[in-house]
């Protein structure tokens, strides 16, 4: 059995479930709350903060929200805090417009973390440090799960900030649009 499958018992399947409840690319995403520019978030980046990822999100760690996220958008960067009542996890997803840009961006998202493991048939490509940081790359979008901010354990039943981040990130990109 693959190692990865072991390390997340149970989570995994709950994830694949999730995605079966995956809704149409046009369900109803939230706005920024600050930062917006002219050019605005796409749908992608909405979908992380909008109603279906908390309940997903929520379905799949366990625990629920203490208030709902706050989002923000500056220079192609969609940022959604997802605030518990023990911590902050951030999703943030960078809007970029072609290969090049997305191999650069993700080369230095590489080149900072001190270790870097691959995360093999999660998006086109997704990489994480090993503790509490997953990135995921789907057309020209990079998804970033950190779990920073969170207790070691976290969740119900508790997982670590890895997997936790492993498994929000997973949720995400299951029904992630790619628009």
């Amino acid at each position: 059995m693959n190692e990865d499958v072991k390390r997340f018992p149970g989570v995994l399947a709950a994830v694949v479930l999730l995605a079966a409840g995956c809704s149409s690319p046009g369900s109803a995403s939230p706005k920024p709350t600050s930062g917006a520019s002219s050019g605005g978030p796409s749908v992608s980046a909405l979908m992380v903060c909008s109603s279906e990822a908390q309940a997903d999100i929520q379905e799949a760690i366990g625990v629920g929200l203490s208030t709902p996220p706050a989002s923000t958008f500056d220079n192609g960067l969609f940022t959604c805090d997802y605030a518990y009542p023990t911590g902050t996890m951030v999703l943030t997803v960078k809007d970029l417009t072609n290969q090049a840009d997305t191999d650069a961006y993700v080369k230095n998202a590489r080149d900072g973390l001190k270790s870097v493991k691959d995360l093999p048939g999660l998006g086109e490509t997704a990489f994480s440090d090993d503790v509490s940081t997953v990135y995921v790359v789907k057309d020209f979008k990079i998804l970033k799960v950190d779990t920073r901010g969170l207790p070691d354990p976290f969740g119900q039943p508790p997982h670590t900030r890895y997997t936790v981040a492993v498994v929000v990130a997973a949720a995400i990109i299951l029904c992630w649009t790619g628009a």
